[in-house]
């Protein structure tokens, strides 16, 4: 499987299949086209005094010093060096590429001004196998800088990368590879570090299970009523669009089409009148993880289709200018919000265990054995 990144169209069903399917990652030639203008800008703005955070000048405490042209590799390099700081425990493979997925694609934006060579690295590690090892901890204030400069140091030839389920050197995998490590110039160091990828590429690997779970709650969510020999009257049709959520109307559907033909719907006067709480509010509760599941991949689409960069590379107005591009609340609280959601739905699905292991609701034998 080969799928064409163009900064503008990625999935979480795309950052899945690049991660966990392998699927190779290829540049659109629009997006190379793009990348080569930026770069050209870059360039250009080098040759002029305007002070720019992390191009001309330093970073952080240092953002009043001046990086001169002779310095400009020594301080890319260094600015790697000393944000590697990252503790265990580490990123799996499938993570490393969901990471690095993301950032390539907010890359192909063109507002970053990265050295074209650098961003095709991500695609060339990508499709050789070639993982850095990324702790999972560590920050230094915004974004995923401590994190993602373990793999500036991968592509520069040092630190460690796991290839073919070795762990070596990265120098190695280069040589294995038939890869040289890349040479950093103005401006690189930052657009590797500077960028939440990290989270949104973990992001992406967590709503793509989460839309699995939330198949996967319906349909025990039927079985289990089928179980209790309980009512279908909180699944009617015309109550759901009275309430009006979206949600609750498309996971009662669902459950619905898994109960057609059931015994459930016929009339039974050992049925009680209303169920426990966890099975009438089944698809009401799995519901709610539906809205927002929706409304975090909505926040999700919209970080892995832009750029979160500082400074911030606009080539059709010829600027680069400092931005605060890389806050991240507008993520952060929608997956705040499904570990809110994820806490009710194991809560109910922990009580409807608890009912069918009750034999007063459900007339089967204790503990299912006579014995």
């Amino acid at each position: 499987m080969e799928i064409i990144l163009t900064g503008n169209d990625l999935t979480v069903e795309k950052v899945w299949a690049i991660a966990v399917e392998g699927a190779r990652a290829e540049i659109s030639r629009e997006a190379e086209a793009k990348l080569e203008a930026a770069r050209t800008l870059v360039y250009d703005l080098a040759r002029d005094e305007t002070p720019v955070y992390g191009f001309n000048r330093g970073v952080g405490w240092n953002k009043d010093r001046k990086i001169e042209a002779d310095q400009i590799d020594d301080f890319n390099r260094k600015l790697i060096y000393s944000h590697s700081l990252g503790i265990a425990p580490e990123a799996s493979e499938a993570e490393v590429r969901a990471v690095m997925a993301v950032r390539l694609n907010c890359l192909l934006q063109g507002n970053t001004g990265i050295q074209p060579a650098i961003a095709r690295r991500y695609a060339e590690f990508l499709n050789a196998g070639i993982h850095p090892v990324i702790p999972e901890r560590g920050s230094v204030g915004e974004a995923d800088i401590t994190l993602l400069s373990h793999i500036g140091l991968a592509m520069i030839g040092e630190g460690d990368v796991n290839y073919k389920g070795r762990r070596i050197s990265s120098a190695e995998a280069h040589k294995l590879a038939g890869l040289e490590p890349v040479k950093l110039g103005p401006k690189d160091g930052l657009a590797i570090v500077c960028s939440n990828s990290f989270s949104a590429g973990q992001a992406a690997l967590a709503l793509k299970e989460l839309k699995d779970l939330a198949d996967t709650g319906e349909i025990v969510s039927a079985l289990a009523l089928e179980g209790l020999n309980g009512n279908t009257s909180p699944l009617d049709p015309s109550a759901l669009a009275a309430r009006k959520y979206r949600g609750q109307q498309y996971s009662a559907e669902r459950i619905r089409k898994y109960l057609e033909g059931s015994y459930i719907y016929q009339p039974d006067p050992r049925r009680p009148l209303q169920d426990p709480l966890c099975y009438r509010g089944a698809a009401h509760i799995n519901g709610t993880l539906r809205d927002a599941v929706r409304y975090a991949e909505e926040a999700l689409l919209t970080q892995i289709n832009s750029t979160d960069d500082n400074p911030c590379v606009l080539t059709e107005e010829r600027r680069m200018i400092s931005v605060s591009n890389f806050e991240v609340t507008s993520l952060s609280t929608a997956f705040e919000l499904l570990a809110i959601v994820l806490s009710h739905v194991s809560r109910a699905s922990c009580y409807r265990m608890i009912k069918l292991a009750n034999p007063e609701l459900t007339g089967l034998p204790r503990f299912l054995s006579h014995d």
